[in-house]
């Protein structure tokens, strides 16, 4: 089955804030929010959402709101806690999945982005999962759904590179993404030297091709103190953001006077990672091509 990250939804007390933070630290642009009625069209940068990247695709950044649920009829609150977003190219077979396996789902249809069918569910580690699907004519910029999760680039050549979740029983979720996402594990390809942190099946589980895609991670309470670094990566989930210029952001983020670790080749061949803080402590990986 084809697939790949199509966003990752991160909460922010402020929108505008977090818009400006990543585009002044790493150039990502705010692209206008395409909705289902083309006739509906936002006149000005709204401050409850926002869409860095084309076509819905890449970052969105939005305002929580408690009662989003309930006024839409769903048991899932997307707004809430952040979630993130896999685009396939059979959603009847996933939902077909997750009512054979009594794993309750909401299908929203067409309702927040044009042409994207939207069905939201819960991993076994009470991750909230949007599992999407393009009907239109026109699937945006980029792949269509590949085996190997194909590549979205964006303006100014960055893309998402991958989405971490933490999880409290690797194989389970594992299982979960495997037998009812249909997604196929893949192996973390290493540096030589890699940092102190185990991958072994229990710890850790990848799904795309060139480390690219989805992680899984057990969190490791030591993993930053074991490695040196200032922000763990393994605790609460995080989203990387592959940039052309690693240098470049790392300076951006000195001049804000944001406090950033720098774990070089730590866990990805030919990767280096820098980790930070958004303005509303979201955990952010800018990474780039050593």
């Amino acid at each position: 089955m084809g697939w790949y990250v199509h966003h990752v939804n991160i909460p922010a007390y402020n929108v505008r804030e977090s818009v400006a933070f990543f585009n002044k630290a790493a150039g990502l642009a705010e692209c206008p929010w395409v909705y289902p009625d083309p006739e509906k069209q936002d006149e000005k940068p709204l401050d409850n959402r926002a869409s860095l990247g084309q076509h819905n695709r890449g970052l969105h950044i939005v305002t929580e709101r408690p009662l989003f649920a309930h006024e839409n009829g769903f048991m899932h609150n997307p707004t809430i806690g952040g979630h993130f977003a896999i685009t396939v190219d059979d959603l009847g077979a996933v939902k077909q999945r997750l009512e054979r396996a009594g794993i309750p789902y909401d299908d929203a249809g067409v309702y927040a982005m044009a042409e994207m069918h939207q069905v939201y569910c819960y991993d076994p580690s009470y991750n909230l999962v949007e599992i999407n699907q393009n009907v239109g004519e026109r699937a945006g910029p980029g792949p269509a759904p590949d085996e190997e999760h194909g590549r979205v680039d964006q303006p100014g050549g960055w893309y998402l590179h991958h989405v971490n979740i933490a999880v409290v029983d690797v194989r389970k979720a594992a299982a979960f993404y495997t037998d009812i996402l249909g997604l196929k594990e893949k192996s973390l390809l290493q540096p030589e030297s890699a940092g102190n942190f185990a991958v072994d099946p229990e710890a850790l589980a990848i799904f795309g091709s060139d480390n690219r895609g989805l992680h899984l991670i057990k969190p490791e309470a030591r993993w930053a103190v074991n490695n040196g670094l200032a922000h763990n990566p393994s605790i609460g989930g995080h989203v990387a953001i592959c940039v052309p210029d690693l240098d470049r952001v790392v300076s951006n983020l000195e001049e804000m006077g944001v406090p950033y670790s720098d774990a070089g080749s730590i866990a990805m061949k030919d990767m280096r990672q820098v980790f930070c803080f958004d303005p509303s402590m979201n955990l952010i990986e800018f990474n780039g091509r050593v």
